[in-house]
């Protein structure tokens, strides 16, 4: 492993030691291991509301507001 990510041994267990890990390095263990662990990690995710509600709420209100400037006149 520690060839193939081009480490030495030590920095390949500090890598894996560490609570958290840089996506570049994650994508070279996938491909490496053969394991999608971008997959795994996103089937833990929940995912009910994906989109902040105030966020969409926001996103929703601009869309009224831009088609009440339109009906007005504006934005011409």
């Amino acid at each position: 492993m520690a060839k193939k990510l081009d480490l030495s041994l030590n920095a390949t267990y500090n890598t894996f030691r560490k609570t958290s890990i840089q996506t570049d390095r994650l994508a070279q263990i996938s491909e490496i291991l053969q394991v999608n662990f971008f997959k795994i990690l996103g089937s833990q995710i929940p995912a009910e509301n994906p989109v902040d509600p105030k966020i969409e709420e926001l996103r929703t209100e601009n869309e009224t507001l831009k088609e009440v400037i339109r009906l007005l006149g504006g934005n011409k």
